[in-house]
């Protein structure tokens, strides 16, 4: 039986997308139980349509959509593709695991690209894998992989929510910015960030960089935080969340929330704000409850080692899925706006 859940001020919901192969194979859940999947969110004061993909398809027919971010933004991608592989198949370049992915639909002309940038801003060594260890993070340089091309994209959506600036202390990054820079005579004076300013500036900055160096006439779209929902630790050090099989009741006592939610609402409310031209895609209160979805230690890696749960990504089909129910809304609304 489906069951619906209501929270007040919030515009999008979750839905089940079909079995589809373009998905990572990490957040197949294949063994999980169902239930999560038996949860459906809608607001309290709209009905949001289900994702159809033949509208999608329609909308951005002779147009192309990027997504930027993180493997969460790999995560909304792969669902989109799951979801638009009941109208079209395919043409793909890269596989999932590419810094770069691109699927062409060729009867209506689209074309999704994915470019894997964690931080969105330049970083060394450039490199991007699960254990990226330690990084020199440039906070006044755009990644280079996606800003020299993002004039080619019609919309382009940035699916990074900071989670790379949250880094254990293992994984403690370096953050830098240029106090002086005159590049025609070779003078740059590279400053690093205190300890005490990180990360919450460092990200700030590193979003105030991205969005200044927006050089397109295309709709611009931003994702924002998704929680994590581990218990007894973090992904490092034994926290898991495979025990949950229901959603969390956010009005009962001692529900354990993701600390970075609070201060990352604020970067974002800083960042985005109604004179934007920038669209903010809120899903952070929408997927708060739900530390039932995600794969925990039903993946690939999990089954590797028993300290390494996946309580951040999310099931596929599963909540993903929303946010391109919502995504697809508002690329309507921005592309029937006039110029």
């Amino acid at each position: 039986m489906r069951q619906r859940m209501f929270l007040a001020n919030v515009i999008f919901t979750t839905a089940i997308g079909p079995p589809c192969g373009e998905k990572d194979q990490r957040q197949a859940c294949i063994g999980k139980d169902t239930s999560f999947l038996e949860w459906e969110w809608q607001p309290n004061d709209c009905n949001l349509p289900l994702f159809d993909p033949w509208w999608f398809l329609d909308l951005l027919r002779n147009r192309s959509i990027a997504f930027i971010g993180d493997s969460l933004g790999r995560n909304q991608f792969e669902s989109l593709s799951c979801l638009l592989a009941a109208a079209e198949q395919p043409q793909q370049t890269g596989a999932n695991d590419d810094l770069v992915v691109t699927r062409r639909y060729p009867a209506h002309n689209v074309t999704t690209v994915l470019i894997l940038s964690p931080f969105l801003v330049e970083h060394t060594p450039h490199t991007y894998s699960t254990h990226m260890g330690r990084k020199t993070v440039h906070l006044d340089i755009p990644d280079p992989d996606w800003h020299f091309q993002h004039r080619s994209f019609d919309v382009v959506y940035f699916a990074s929510s900071g989670r790379w600036f949250l880094g254990s202390p293992k994984y403690a990054m370096k953050y830098t910015y240029s106090r002086y820079r005159q590049p025609s005579a070779g003078k740059v004076e590279v400053a690093f960030l205190p300890d005490a300013n990180t990360p919450w500036y460092a990200m700030s900055r590193a979003f105030r960089t991205v969005k200044r160096s927006l050089k397109s006439q295309a709709v611009v779209l931003w994702k924002t935080y998704s929680p994590s929902h581990y218990t007894g630790g973090a992904w490092d050090s034994g926290g898991h969340c495979h025990r949950n099989r229901y959603p969390n009741n956010l009005t009962a006592a001692g529900v354990d929330l993701d600390p970075n939610v609070e201060p990352l609402e604020e970067v974002f409310g800083s960042l985005i704000n109604e004179r934007s031209l920038v669209t903010k895609l809120n899903v952070t209160h929408m997927a708060m409850p739900r530390n039932d979805a995600h794969p925990g230690d039903l993946n690939n890696i999990a089954r590797k080692s028993s300290s390494a749960q996946d309580c951040v990504h999310w099931c596929l089909p599963g909540i993903p899925d929303v946010w391109n129910r919502f995504l697809l809304v508002e690329i309507g609304r921005r592309l029937r706006e006039p110029a």
